[in-house]
């Protein structure tokens, strides 16, 4: 497959608006937000709060990826503390193994949220997943992961897309 390079953000990601309040509420803000400078496109500019926001890591990431944000963003991602995934994407079976070594690209990363996936979509849309489900999906998970994290310091919590957490490793 062939990546069609864009020059622009997927989606526009607005400044924090209190960056252009006043001078003392720039100020404040930027204890807060972080600026992640695209190394050629201004428009790609955004500003993360490494306490609360996720990166989202894609089902295609891998070294390529990373080292296209690394030549753009450069020392930028290294205020990514969090990192969202996929179960059916990147943390798959397969890819798990290799994901982990690429995570550790992110110096201070601490939490990895891998997304539960529904197995089965009603005409409505609406998940039809239980609790249950989701619960037994996280124990085989954690089993699988544990050995693979216990030589990182990430806390790895499995949820669903409304943010219930069904299991999570936690460093020792």
């Amino acid at each position: 497959s062939v990546r069609i390079p864009t020059t622009e953000p997927l989606e526009p990601c607005p400044n924090p608006v209190a960056l252009q309040v006043c001078r003392e509420s720039r100020i404040h803000t930027l204890r807060r937000y972080v600026p992640i400078r695209h190394g050629r496109l201004e428009t790609a500019t955004s500003y993360m709060d490494p306490r609360s926001d996720f990166l989202w890591l894609s089902h295609d990431f891998d070294l390529e990826i990373l080292d296209d944000l690394r030549s753009v963003y450069g020392h930028g991602l290294t205020c990514v503390t969090r990192v969202l995934v996929e179960e059916l994407g990147i943390w798959a079976d397969e890819d798990v193994e290799r994901v982990v070594t690429l995570l550790q690209a992110f110096e201070r990363l601490q939490l990895i949220r891998v997304i539960l996936e529904e197995y089965s979509f009603s005409e409505e849309d609406q998940s039809i997943a239980t609790p249950d489900e989701y619960l037994e999906t996280a124990e085989k998970l954690l089993a699988r992961d544990s050995p693979l994290l216990q030589r990182h310091s990430w806390r790895v919590e499995y949820t669903d897309r409304d943010g219930n957490i069904y299991g999570y490793f936690e460093p020792s």
